[in-house]
Formats: structure tokens, C-alpha cells, sequence
């Protein structure tokens, strides 16, 4: 692929329209969350989006995360440093394929704040417009503050084959049952209640802890029993 630049865009006309499921923003989240406590730092996550894709609307379902490769064993190298596995990629897309068919690939996702770099998001489309011809890309801001939610999603539009531009599109949210009910349990038992610094999730794990001790004690003195008589 030629060498090219890189835009960004808050107000172009984009051309198509978005959902996203409550699932995706949890599992970016969750992600971004797991790699900072391994790693005690700051450290990009990447994954893919998948959706289902209907004339020009987009309902984005899942996701699951990016295997990247080493870049000494990589043939070709990214901006920012960030080698896509290719050959994982495409058999994990063809296992979920036959589980469920109606989810496609519909673009990738980052964790970065306001000054991300979409230079280097331009080596992430080299590398994946080959499955979509114009993946969507959707950032989460860890650092941002407002009233909205920290999500902002573009659609990738190549220009004479040498520019990149990333135009911000708007979205909605949308719920099933199940994702509903995920979401209500996750609220209520991931706060704290303003007099202790354990949170309930703590609590209720201690709670499961000591009941599983006590019945494995139960157990052995059966045990005890029966080597007995």
C-alpha cells in the first residue's frame, strides 16, 4: 500500500448510521482495565469490532481482543509499533462465523485519550481493509471528562488512495434483556456504600469463600466417617 496521511474529522458527512450494545463498551472497558493492572502502566489495547451490517447501518454487537505479533518476526511494521497477527484474525473470525453467522467484521477499537495518534491508526487500516473495505474505528477515552459517554466512533474514508480522513459519526445505544439485566447487576454490586472503602462485589465474594470452606470441611469429616466404619 502507498504511503499515506492521516485526518480527522468532527463534522463530516458520514455515510452510515450506528448502534452499539452496552457489551462492547463493557468488554473495551474491561480490557483496558485488565492490561493497566498487568502492566502497572499505561498500555494501548487493540481488538476487533463485530457486527451486523445492514445496507449502510451498522448495529455493533461484540468484541474480542487483537493478537498482535512480534515485530522482529513481522514483515512489515506500524506507526505505532502495533503488528496485527493476520493468521489468528482471519481463524477467529471463521470460528465465530459458524457459531453465529450474521456477525461480520465491522472494524477495530483502541483505548486512547484526546491527542491519539491517527497516523498510526492509518497502519491499523493497512492492515485490516482487507476484511472491511472501510473498517469503523471506535475509541474509548480513559481520561476524558464529560457528561457523555467517553466513545467516540469514525468511519475510515480513503481519498485518491493516499489520504486516510476519520470522520466522527454519531450513534444510539441499544439493549437487549439479557445485556439489561448484565448491566443492572454490574451497577448494583460494583458500588461501595460511602462508609467502607470494600465494595459489595468484595463482599459478596467473601460471603461465597466462606461457604465453600465450610462445606469442604463438612466433606471431609464425612470423608473421615466412612474410611472409619
Amino acid at each position: 500500500m502507498a504511503a499515506t496521511t492521516a485526518s480527522t474529522a468532527t463534522g463530516g458527512k458520514s455515510s452510515v448510521t450506528l448502534s452499539l450494545h452496552p457489551l462492547v463498551i463493557m468488554n473495551i472497558a474491561e480490557h483496558h482495565t485488565r492490561v493497566r493492572v498487568q502492566t502497572a502502566h499505561v498500555t494501548p489495547v487493540y481488538g476487533a469490532l463485530l457486527g451486523k451490517i445492514k445496507g449502510r447501518h451498522v448495529e455493533l454487537c461484540n468484541t474480542f481482543e487483537f493478537k498482535l505479533a512480534p515485530t522482529s518476526t513481522a514483515t512489515t511494521t506500524s506507526a505505532s509499533g502495533a503488528i496485527i497477527d493476520m493468521d489468528f484474525l482471519t481463524k477467529k473470525l471463521e470460528l465465530i462465523k459458524q457459531v453465529h453467522p450474521d456477525l461480520d467484521f465491522t472494524g477495530w477499537y483502541t483505548v486512547e485519550g484526546k491527542d491519539w495518534n491517527s497516523a498510526a491508526m492509518s497502519s491499523f487500516y493497512a492492515q485490516l481493509s482487507t476484511l472491511n473495505e472501510s473498517p469503523l474505528l471506535l475509541r474509548l477515552d480513559p481520561v476524558g471528562v464529560s457528561n457523555e459517554l467517553p466513545i467516540h466512533v469514525y468511519e475510515t474514508i480513503v481519498d485518491l488512495g493516499t489520504k486516510i480522513d476519520f470522520i466522527e459519526i454519531s450513534y444510539t445505544l441499544i439493549t437487549e434483556e439479557a445485556e439489561r439485566i448484565g448491566i443492572d447487576h454490574v451497577a448494583r454490586y460494583s458500588v461501595t456504600d460511602g462508609t467502607s472503602d470494600t465494595s459489595i462485589v468484595s463482599d459478596q465474594i467473601a460471603i461465597q469463600y466462606n461457604a465453600i470452606r465450610l462445606l469442604y470441611q463438612r466433606m471431609l469429616v464425612l470423608l473421615e466417617y466412612v474410611r472409619t466404619v
